[in-house]
């Protein structure tokens, strides 16, 4: 659906960013759905939808602490979007070969080097277009650098559980790459470091097209 394309290119916000009223305006819809969807996956359903619903029937407001605490049963935002990003990898692996990336897979890795603006805790005045893995070193003192990029690294290694060892090797250099922008590498090294996953993953999903590139991205 639309809700999951949105999310496999990272268009839309984290569940706490909409709980408290971010995101685009056209993303706003698909997630509401897929967080309807979410909770309704959820053997204890009854009851999180009988606690919303008592209190909007008394006429409180649900704010967004309340709501992802007594709601989705979350108390600490990291926990929630882990969750959140691990029930939306298996709406999208509907059908997969554990151990194995499927062009779809690699197609969604390479969506995941464009970060947008209202996801990932990056504010919307950052602006409309995304940013690249790249511009990222323009906005390393930036007060919500250091929540994206811890977001966005474990997403990245949410995707790589079960697609074999190629995938994960990628997925590893561009987390080496995110998490040296929180320290005190230069940018020499910042630019080697993502270049060298650039590379890999290129040359790796090349290799996964053309079938000379096992899963276990050892060569023959």
């Amino acid at each position: 659906g639309r809700g999951l394309r949105l999310w496999r290119a990272g268009r839309l916000p984290t569940v706490t960013d909409f709980l408290a009223g971010g995101g685009a305006a056209a993303a706003r819809g698909p997630m509401s759905g897929l967080l309807v969807g979410w909770l309704a996956d959820r053997p204890d359903r009854a009851a999180r939808f009988g606690a919303l619903f008592e209190r909007l029937a008394a006429g409180r407001t649900a704010p967004p602490g309340w709501f992802c605490e007594a709601v989705l049963g979350y108390g600490g935002a990291a926990d929630l979007e882990e969750a959140w990003d691990a029930w939306m990898l298996q709406q999208e692996r509907t059908v997969y070969e554990p151990g194995r990336a499927s062009p779809a897979a690699w197609e969604a890795l390479a969506a995941e080097r464009l970060l947008y603006p209202g996801a990932f805790g990056i504010p919307h005045a950052v602006g409309t277009a995304p940013l690249r893995l790249r511009d990222l070193m323009h906005w390393r003192d930036a007060p919500w650098l250091e929540a994206a990029v811890e977001s966005k690294v474990r997403r990245l290694r949410l995707m790589a559980l079960g697609r074999g060892e190629a995938y994960g090797a990628v997925v590893e250099h561009y987390a080496a790459y995110l998490n040296a922008l929180r320290g005190d590498a230069d940018r020499e090294v910042l630019v080697e470091l993502l270049e060298e996953a650039e590379a890999l993953h290129e040359a790796t999903a090349a290799g996964r097209r053309s079938g000379g590139i096992p899963e276990n991205g050892r060569t023959q």
